[in-house]
């Protein structure tokens, strides 16, 4: 896509609603000169105010240049030209709180504040057809007023600098809107004019078609009779006759003939030939250029209409349209096509507008239980148990939609019977300014993935009570990351856990865990572990591997038994 034009309508839309500000800027900066005489050194004010009063210059002149810059200009050229007189704009008014802040009048202090920020808020609107110019001209003088009012050794002027940077970041956040605003303008600006050309273009070659006389033209005067008309014409209506004996014959004539042309023996009533006659004459003398289709004894489709001319008589244009006519099948054919798609796919879809119905594919209507076309224009209301939750539901889909984003949750909905069914929810907004308008939303059934996940929990916690019933510990070791996870949610690594077995019993303790990565032999070992100051502790332990998508061994659980009292029964 060629963004040139884009670049060039945005640049010219910065230099022209900048042009203004530079005189602006200049009154600004002689204000604050005289609000700060008296208070601070009048060579540093006269000083800097000549600097403002420069740039200005420079920049008139560097706008005088681009207008005058010849249309095949660098347009980001000049996009960095500004932005580079912008940042030297912001450098000089960065000096203002820097150098020329009367800290301590607190009156004028605060009128040059207001008046710098009023500099910076309309410098970054007026510049918002560039992405770099808002933000090389903000930045210095907000970085100064921030470093100076956070300087000082009061509480009120420190707040003040965090007003600034919330002020700073709101800005950020209007500049980048403002800036999307204006190239969406433009950009439909752009888009328009490039379709009228386009609208034009087409038109032209309409004219040059006429012209040239590829399809069937006539033109009558007015007394309704055939001044000229072609070849291709006069075959069709002429009844045999060439275009030069078609000369002079009533436009009746021309209807009569036509209604041959266009009833075929054997398809046409001849009770209803006269009253045919008498309405195509009246339309062709309405002059509307109102269109009628056709099909000849040729099989092809044709178009005529016919248009008043304002020196008085008519001009009529048949155009053979089988190929549109072709084209519009081929559109309905793909209609029909989509409707199958989406009728076939494992996912309901419904197309919204205001919460209604406008159309949805057969597997929404089977998943709710409606017939075919019972959804369309109903309310999204139906899908609810009562409206409070629907309203609810309403504000936070449509919430998550605005700017484009894809709004994803679980919902419960009702069927028509009344029972429930617990969907995966996909939604977009086709305007993603005002998505309640129009949205477009995908439903897959997760019934049976919601009763799993219970079923799992009630799983763990029936687990999880039978292994405090039988006073053992549950552990689960992943072997990629070799972290052990206990029955009590303690995560610990396996190195870790091995430097606590006690020498003696090591060498047997790895045998059993290689044995049991290796599948020969579920995982069983009684060994002692070292604890706190010495203490020594017997362990029953017992595991099982699970093996993961491609059948290797990733995974080990199992349960630890304390069995020190029994080992101590047995020695005695």
């Amino acid at each position: 896509m060629d963004h040139r034009p884009l670049h060039a309508a945005r640049v010219s839309t910065l230099f022209a609603v900048a042009l203004p500000a530079y005189a602006g800027g200049t009154v600004l900066a002689a204000i604050v000169v005289a609000l700060d005489w008296g208070l601070v050194g009048a060579p540093l004010l006269g000083g800097w105010l000549a600097c403002v009063v420069a740039l200005m210059l420079a920049r008139l002149a560097v706008h005088r240049a681009y207008v005058r810059a010849p249309a095949s200009r660098d347009d980001l050229a000049w996009e960095r030209r500004f932005a580079l007189g912008s940042f030297a704009s912001g450098l000089l008014w960065a000096l203002v709180p820097l150098f020329l802040l009367p800290i301590g009048n607190e009156l004028i202090e605060a009128a040059v504040v207001i008046i710098v920020g009023g500099v910076i808020v309309a410098g970054v609107g007026l510049s918002s057809a560039s992405m770099l110019a808002p933000w090389v001209f903000a930045a210095p003088p907000l970085a100064g007023l921030v470093f100076v009012l956070a300087m000082q050794p009061d509480a009120t002027h420190r707040l003040l600098a965090g007003v600034v940077i919330f002020f700073a970041l709101v800005m950020a956040r209007m500049a980048r809107e403002i800036h999307r605003s204006i190239v969406g303008a433009l950009r439909g600006k752009l888009e328009n004019q490039l379709l009228r050309e386009r609208v034009e273009a087409s038109e032209t070659r309409l004219r040059d078609a006429i012209e040239s006389c590829p399809e069937g033209i006539a033109v009558w005067d007015a007394e309704d009779r055939l001044v000229v008309c072609n070849q291709s014409y006069a075959a069709l209506y002429g009844a045999g006759r060439t275009a030069r004996e078609l000369a002079g014959t009533p436009f009746e004539r021309i209807a009569s003939n036509a209604w041959q042309w266009e009833h075929p023996a054997g398809r046409a009533d001849e009770a209803l030939r006269g009253e045919w006659i008498a309405a195509r004459v009246a339309v062709h003398r309405a002059g509307t250029g109102e269109s009628t289709q056709y099909e000849g004894r040729d099989g092809r489709w044709r178009q005529g209409r016919t248009v008043r001319m304002r020196a008085g008589g008519w001009v009529g244009l048949v155009s053979d349209i089988t190929e549109l006519r072709s084209a519009q099948g081929a559109f309905e054919a793909l209609l029909a096509e989509e409707d199958l798609v989406l009728d076939t796919l494992p996912v309901g879809i419904a197309f919204l507008e205001r919460r209604v119905v406008t159309r949805c594919n057969r597997r929404l209507e089977q998943m709710l239980g409606y017939g075919p076309g019972e959804l369309q224009g109903k309310s999204t209301l139906a899908w609810f148990a009562n409206e409070g939750r629907w309203q609810d539901a309403g504000e936070s889909a449509y919430r998550g939609l605005h700017g484009g984003a894809i709004m994803e949750a679980d919902a419960r909905l009702t069927r028509k019977d009344g029972t429930k069914l617990w969907c995966s929810v996909l939604g977009r907004a086709l305007d993603p300014s005002a998505p309640e308008r129009s949205a477009i939303f995908t439903f897959a059934d997760i019934d049976d993935r919601v009763a799993a996940e219970k079923a799992l929990r009630e799983s763990q916690e029936k687990l999880r009570l039978a292994v405090e019933a039988a006073d053992v510990v549950y552990w689960d070791w992943d072997r990629e990351s070799g972290r052990v996870v206990w029955g009590d949610g303690h995560v610990r690594a396996w190195e870790d856990y091995r430097t606590q077995i006690h020498p003696e019993d090591l060498e047997r303790y790895l045998a059993a865990v290689q044995a049991a990565w290796e599948g020969s032999v579920p995982y069983s070992c009684e060994y002692r572990v070292l604890g706190r100051e010495g203490a020594v502790r017997w362990i029953a332990a017992r595991g099982k591997t699970v093996p993961d998508a491609t059948g290797r061994a990733t995974r080990m659980i199992g349960v630890a038994q304390d069995i020190s009292e029994r080992k101590a029964k047995e020695e005695t």
